[in-house]
């Protein structure tokens, strides 16, 4: 028997991992229907839908489960309104470690999908601190993560930096911002050459102030992928791109001086990686013995077959 799914992607990042869904799927008894944003359609192609507005001419009828993103929109909770309504089950994954209950605004009904996909067992737990129905939410890693591969081989005392835009988002809310992590590397740089022999400087696609004038006697990186593939080291906040950098093998360091409230670095937060935040903190994580296999990689195995069980598991009850 053919299972019918209906594959809703409003971002990238979930339209990432349900892209690695439909690869595995054309091994199963599996046909999927695509509808996607604007955004999504650069890396899935379908029917693309307006997050803002109504789904009040899709034939939800067509499928046995719809597979859907969590990010919040209209369309969603439209969506999950008449799946119910016509009784299809609906599975929401959330693709990332933050912002789970922003993802299923109130007041709409049924604000919840009948099951909710999340990464990892500490993210349910999470999850539900924020509201979330504890019995509904299921641990299904992260196919787009269990893909990275590893890393050329590369010195650990070259260097990347990743910027940040924390001056913008967060003021000194937080203790600290970009410049104040840069100053802190920079002086690590000048004391200690033997363990930081050259830097590169990522800045943040969206926004970055850096220069080569303020940034010297580092150089600016053409580009972040560029960076993690020449250097062994990277040093960040919480930047995304430090997972990619973690699980691709490199030495990752969270740099945050005098941090005042929660850690927003979920790597560092969960133990993966050190947070430091002065001169000999990090002259001590630069110093620590490599760690191996990433722990993360471990428990991500298997992600894809997870995510594709609890979908199909949904159309099967």
């Amino acid at each position: 028997m053919v299972l019918k799914v209906g594959v809703v992607a409003l971002e990238i990042g979930p339209a990432r991992a349900f892209e690695q869904l439909l690869t595995f799927w054309q091994t199963q008894d599996v046909e999927a229907t695509l509808f996607v944003s604007s955004d999504a359609s650069h890396v899935l192609p379908g029917r693309v839908l307006d997050t803002l507005g109504m789904a009040a001419d899709l034939d939800l009828t067509a499928f046995d489960v719809i597979a859907m993103s969590a990010a919040g929109y209209p369309v969603e909770a439209d969506i999950r309104h008449r799946a119910r309504k016509a009784g299809i089950p609906v599975f929401q994954f959330v693709d990332q470690w933050y912002n789970y209950g922003f993802r299923f605004p109130a007041p709409h009904e049924p604000r919840w999908p009948d099951r909710i996909g999340v990464i990892d067992l500490d993210s349910c737990e999470e999850a539900a601190a924020e509201g979330l129905p504890r019995e509904r939410l299921v641990a299904v890693g992260s196919p787009v993560w269990e893909s990275i591969a590893a890393l050329p081989p590369a010195s650990a005392r070259n260097v990347a930096f990743l910027g940040q835009p924390v001056a913008r988002d967060y003021g000194r809310s937080l203790g600290y911002d970009e410049w104040d992590v840069w100053a802190l590397a920079r002086k690590t740089m000048d004391q200690r050459p033997d363990l930081i022999s050259s830097m590169l400087y990522c800045p943040h696609p969206s926004f970055s102030n850096a220069t080569p004038e303020r940034i010297a006697p580092a150089t600016l990186a053409k580009s972040t992928d560029h960076a993690l593939k020449r250097c062994g080291t990277v040093l960040s906040m919480f930047s995304s791109p430090m997972i990619t950098a973690y699980l691709g093998g490199r030495r990752v360091i969270s740099v945050q001086p005098h941090l005042q409230g929660i850690d927003r670095g979920m790597l560092s937060r969960r133990g993966y990686i050190p947070r430091v935040e002065d001169v000999d903190g990090l002259v001590a994580a630069l110093n620590a013995p490599a760690t191996g296999t990433p722990s993360l990689a471990v428990e991500l195995q298997g992600s894809t077959r997870r995510l594709s069980d609890a979908i199909l598991g949904l159309a099967a009850a």
